[in-house]
């Protein structure tokens, strides 16, 4: 399993302050130096060492392999043979007997009998940090598991997503095309199906990816953008314009932006008005901001765009894809719709 360097020193700092505690918290007897290696000392020492190595273990393989499969006997049996280890083994290794009493001085009371008390007053320690260690190993990796579960949860929701959203522009797209066919020439009409063919292959091979360059993000909105312009000639003041440094290494969730776009022309396009569309993509280091803003005309629109499945899809992909990694902000009045969209793209 892959480790984060970052990762990596968090766990060697954690079991450097888990090891040093009994060592700065043992009483010092008067005319011995601080951190004394005493018998006590070295006894927590290996202590703190087997419940380390019982906590990986139990992270790693106990839990997720007997717990969690409900394999509660094994489990339990491991446990206490594993909590025998670690309260007897570092005693009987630094020569000391737990369940052996000191020798009484002379005349003193029978100290040669077993002494329960003193036994479990030696290992009381260990009983309450043996039940804190079990509980947090179990309680990290049933986070993790239920981490994995919302993971692919979300990864399937995305997958539905996309496979909702790819049919929806390349129906209007045919749409687009389609009318342009039957009044203009075929010149006209030639490039606008190397422009769907282009569109196309993005779709089907790029868009699968959970994550594309933003360059062939960028040439597929420019593609959808210049058919557009084709179909609606002069009918409307249409800008657009980039700004910035899109490196290839810079990555965005497919088809992210391009529903922004398709509303500016769904609901800003009317021959009959002034229509005004202004489309601004900048790139700024990793964030991304898309800026549209559109004339709101008087449009007859088909059932399926009255709907706005393209626009909460993408809403949703953005909760999933940037939780905390973008801000969209709508102005709708009564004359104009803007929407200012910043994301952090992926490096």
């Amino acid at each position: 399993m892959a480790i984060s360097k970052r990762k990596f020193l968090l766990h060697v700092l954690g079991i450097a302050i888990f090891l040093l505690i009994p060592v700065v918290l043992s009483p010092t007897p008067r005319g011995l130096p601080m951190f004394n290696m005493t018998g006590p000392v070295i006894r927590d020492l290996l202590s703190g060492v087997l419940m380390i190595v019982f906590f990986y273990a139990n992270y790693y393989l106990l839990a997720p392999k007997l717990l969690l499969d409900r394999k509660y006997l094994i489990y339990g049996l491991l446990i206490i043979v594993s909590f025998t280890t670690i309260a007897l083994l570092p005693s009987l290794l630094t020569g000391h007997i737990p369940w052996e009493s000191p020798r009484s001085p002379p005349n003193g009371p029978d100290l040669m009998k077993p002494d329960n008390s003193n036994f479990i007053l030696s290992i009381s320690h260990n009983i309450l940090l043996f039940l804190s260690v079990v509980s947090f190993s179990i309680y990290l990796r049933i986070q993790e598991r239920l981490f994995k579960v919302e993971k692919t949860k979300n990864e399937m929701e995305i997958l539905s997503l996309k496979e909702q959203i790819n049919p929806h522009f390349l129906f209007n797209t045919l749409n687009n095309i389609y009318g342009q066919a039957i009044e203009d020439n075929s010149q006209r009409t030639a490039s606008s199906i190397l422009k769907l063919s282009e569109m196309l292959r993005h779709v089907v091979h790029d868009a699968q990816c959970q994550w594309v360059s933003i360059t062939k993000e960028l040439a597929y909105m420019e593609n959808y953008i210049q058919l557009q312009r084709q179909r609606l000639g002069e009918s409307v003041e249409l800008t657009y314009l980039t700004k910035g440094f899109f490196s290839e290494s810079l990555k965005i969730a497919p088809l992210i932006l391009i529903p922004f776009i398709e509303n500016a022309f769904k609901h800003g396009v009317n021959p009959d008005e002034e229509s005004l569309i202004k489309i601004n993509i900048s790139v700024n280091g990793n964030e991304l901001t898309l800026l549209v803003e559109n004339t709101k005309t008087n449009v007859r629109l088909q059932a399926h765009e009255i709907s706005g499945t393209g626009m909460k899809i993408t809403m949703d992909r953005l909760r999933m894809l940037y939780p905390g990694k973008h801000e969209l902000n709508v102005e709708d009045t009564s004359t104009h719709y803007t929407v200012n969209l910043k994301l952090e793209l992926h490096d």
